[in-house]
């Protein structure tokens, strides 16, 4: 339960830059790069902004890499479940 919470804020910081770069470009770039580096961004931000939430999830249980890769995961398998649509 605690993983979908994180899930969900690097979630939605890839929305945000999907958002800004389709602005910016046409609805293929910015979902070429949401799905590729989106990821990778939505990592840094939330590490720049939430950097204090880390504590939570160590006392949780949950190391960075644990966290990230779990999101990964997720986020690849949903965007190939997508593209299968």
């Amino acid at each position: 339960m605690i993983f979908y919470k994180y899930l969900l804020d690097i979630t939605r910081f890839n929305v945000l830059f999907f958002v800004l770069v389709w602005l910016i470009s046409t609805l293929n770039i910015a979902l070429g790069l949401s799905a590729t580096l989106g990821m990778f961004v939505s990592l840094g931000v939330f590490h720049y902004f939430q950097e204090i939430e880390y504590y939570f999830y160590r006392n949780a249980g949950w190391s960075k890499w644990a966290l990230f890769s779990r999101a990964w995961i997720n986020l690849t398998n949903s965007c190939m479940a997508h593209d299968l649509l």
